[in-house]
């Protein structure tokens, strides 16, 4: 569901600037791990919705915004090299 915008320029994290000219809706499944009591891991499938996400055509992945998570009202916990979400109820 992307929609026209007006061109808005961003610079993402290796300095490229990029011109935006499509928004919509991202909807992500998430894979989170939860291990139980006797150490066996068990996949679970998350799903987060984020509204008015900016779409570059050329990016071949997903470029997400801290900001964008935290006013979504999602909680970021970052370690050295990992980054766990959590919404609302802390799952």
């Amino acid at each position: 569901n992307l929609q026209q915008i007006t061109p808005t320029n961003i610079t993402i994290a290796n300095k490229t600037k990029l011109t935006i000219t499509l928004m919509g809706t991202l909807n992500m499944k998430i894979n989170k791990s939860v291990i139980n009591n006797n150490n066996n891991n068990q996949s679970n499938i998350s799903q987060i919705t984020l509204q008015n996400v900016l779409y570059h055509p050329n990016l071949y992945m997903i470029l997400i915004s801290e900001g964008k998570l935290t006013d979504e009202g999602y909680i970021l916990v970052k370690k050295k090299q990992s980054c766990k979400i959590f919404d609302s109820n802390h799952v």
